[in-house]
């Protein structure tokens, strides 16, 4: 399910046409630390960092990790 997670950041991302080293700088993150959620490595991801990543693109916490915390 990580996968898909990751999938959705980039999807996001690409469609506000930001750059990975963009998208780090709206969250306040380094851009490597950007990318490894685009890779599929999220277990340094903050909840604060994930809602500052929804409000900064416009989208809902609820559907972009759908289905992540499900066992």
């Amino acid at each position: 399910m990580a996968n898909a997670l990751a999938e959705k950041f980039m999807e996001i991302r690409k469609a506000a046409g930001d750059t990975p080293a963009t998208a780090a700088g709206k969250i306040g993150i380094s851009r490597q630390g950007y990318v490894k959620w685009e890779n599929g490595d999220t277990k340094n991801m903050t909840l604060n960092n994930l809602l500052i990543f929804c409000e900064k693109y416009n989208v809902a916490v609820e559907p972009l990790v759908s289905g992540f915390f499900s066992s």
